[in-house]
């Protein structure tokens, strides 16, 4: 995987070694943007969780977001995006937030740090449950030890 710009691999340690924050060098305004990619890769937690714990917490916050436009509606504003309950919400649109945001965020921190590996793979198995049809989505939810390492007839990174 290339390295971001950003950054560079210290010339001490060997490419064997697993890329650490301390043997990550940083250029100039480095310090900034770490802290930066830091700070969403730590709010995009949930998508990289458990698979029941990410679905559970991707359906709390869709709830609250729903919750906050009955208030704007109740208040005669304009409801924001995705939270009007009369329109797709963050459930359906999960998938897409996956492959905009979160797949090219998460897979560029774990270029620069290669213990947060295990991170993208989880992350790849939330990512395709999100493909699936929503009866699928609770049969894995329902049953997810009959489903380890696969989401219903895929195996887990299959073009996601």
């Amino acid at each position: 995987a290339a390295t971001p710009a950003h950054f560079s691999s210290s010339s001490s340690s060997s490419s064997s070694t697993p890329k650490t924050a301390s043997s990550v060098v940083l250029c100039g305004e480095g310090e900034e943007l770490l802290l930066c990619c830091a700070l969403k890769v730590g709010d995009l937690c949930h998508t990289f969780a458990p698979l029941a714990a990410h679905a559970r917490w991707s359906s709390l916050l869709e709830e609250e977001l729903f919750t906050q436009g009955d208030a704007e509606k109740a208040l005669g504003l304009p409801v924001t995006v995705m939270m009007d309950r009369s329109k797709p919400g963050v459930l359906e649109n999960q998938a897409g937030f996956f492959t905009v945001v979160v797949r090219p965020l998460l897979t560029a921190w774990a270029a620069c740090f290669s213990t947060c590996d295990q991170l993208v793979e989880q992350m790849d198995t939330n990512a395709a449950f999100w493909l699936l049809p929503p009866p699928d989505r609770l049969l894995r939810l329902a049953a997810p030890e009959a489903h380890a390492g696969k989401v219903v007839g895929m195996e887990v990174g299959d073009g996601v």
